[in-house]
């Protein structure tokens, strides 16, 4: 019986559908997709009825951090901007980014921008980057 593990995942990201940058030293990421869906019960209706609405994709990866060749701060890049003073309230708007998320040959890319990128430092351990991002539109390739 065949199985996926861990050690078979694998995140690339670029800013096109062809994201081709592995991102190395990745300690995990995860997707998710959501769907809502839009009330359509009448009141002579005895058991609610639900058409389909929108779908919501997010998600998360977590990476070591070794410095400024790493791709972690490449893609921290993408969400930082920096201002020309302390203060300036006005600065470049945050970039797409394109993740394509693998395992065993099998993909699912998504456009996104990234929400949330968070750094910690602890004593005996890597620095470690937790990026979390949300979907613009829907996936652009799938193969799972």
């Amino acid at each position: 019986m065949a199985f996926s593990s861990g050690i078979n995942g694998k995140l690339y990201f670029g800013s096109a559908v062809s994201a081709t940058t592995l991102v190395g030293q990745v300690k995990n990421w995860t997707w998710s997709v959501a769907q809502t869906v839009l009330d359509t019960t009448s009141l002579s209706d005895t058991d609610r009825t639900v058409i389909p609405s929108t779908r919501s994709t997010t998600g998360s990866c977590s990476l070591h951090y070794y410095g400024s060749s790493s791709t972690a701060s490449s893609l921290i890049d993408k969400i930082v901007k920096t201002g020309a003073s302390l203060g300036d309230g006005t600065n470049a708007e945050s970039t797409q980014v394109t993740f394509k998320l693998e395992v065993d040959g099998s993909t699912i890319t998504i456009p996104a921008y990234i929400t949330n990128a968070s750094m910690t430092c602890s004593v005996g351990e890597v620095v470690s980057v937790d990026i979390t991002f949300e979907a613009d539109g829907a996936a652009v390739q799938n193969s799972l």
